[in-house]
């Protein structure tokens, strides 16, 4: 597998690059995630069908470097990653494409190379998170379901729903799902989305309408 060095801070950024023949299309994954999402899940046969595909391990993910300083974190360090991937392979202009922080790093480059972006594609991305957001949601409530006593409630409280007539439990967690929903496909493997073409939906009882109208295309 390929791979540069960012010239900024020196960090190795690997990639894939299929050099089929087309417009580039440049993939960029979401956080705690890797460049396989996009092969796994099927955008490379379908966005990339006819283009040249290229996915990248963001900083920190994959094969990629994964510098210890938060420093070396920086949006402008993440967009130069990129940004000299395309350049080693000669590439002016392409396609972007990010779900997640994927989407934040595209829409950086967009607003700031926009003469390096041929269209820009974001996938359950925002400009910026709220401050205080992250540790609100994994640390706060991490510490708070680590509380004493507060594992007993949970499961008392799920078997309370489960006892609720017509409904029934999922089969590994025993977490219940409604009786209007049907019970998801088995999988081999956990699936990070809950609207994965394999038709396993571990979040998604009632089914939400984002995943009914992914699946329409599988």
């Amino acid at each position: 597998m390929p791979s540069i060095t960012n010239p900024a801070d020196g960090t190795e950024i690997f990639f894939d690059d299929d050099r089929a023949a087309g417009e580039a299309v440049v993939y960029l994954h979401g956080s705690a995630l890797s460049r396989s999402i996009w092969r796994g899940l099927g955008y490379t046969k379908t966005v990339g069908a006819g283009r040249r595909n290229i996915r990248i391990d963001l900083r920190g993910h994959g094969k990629s470097g994964k510098p210890h300083r938060t420093e070396s974190y920086t949006m402008e360090l993440i967009t130069g990653d990129v940004l000299a991937v395309l350049d080693s392979l000669d590439i002016e202009r392409a396609h972007l494409v990010g779900y997640s922080f994927g989407s934040r790093t595209a829409l950086s480059i967009a607003l700031q190379q926009p003469e390096r972006v041929l269209s820009l594609s974001m996938l359950g991305g925002t400009y910026a998170i709220e401050s205080g957001e992250i540790d609100g949601l994994f640390f706060e409530a991490t510490s708070r379901s680590c509380a004493p006593g507060t594992s007993r409630a949970s499961s008392a409280g799920r078997d309370a729903w489960t006892r609720r007539p017509g409904w029934r439990s999922w089969p590994t967690t025993r977490w219940p799902w409604p009786p209007t929903s049907r019970p998801p496909k088995p999988c081999s493997a956990w699936n990070w989305s809950s609207c994965a073409p394999c038709g396993c939906r571990p979040c998604c009882w009632p089914e939400p309408a984002t995943s009914r109208a992914l699946n329409t295309t599988r």
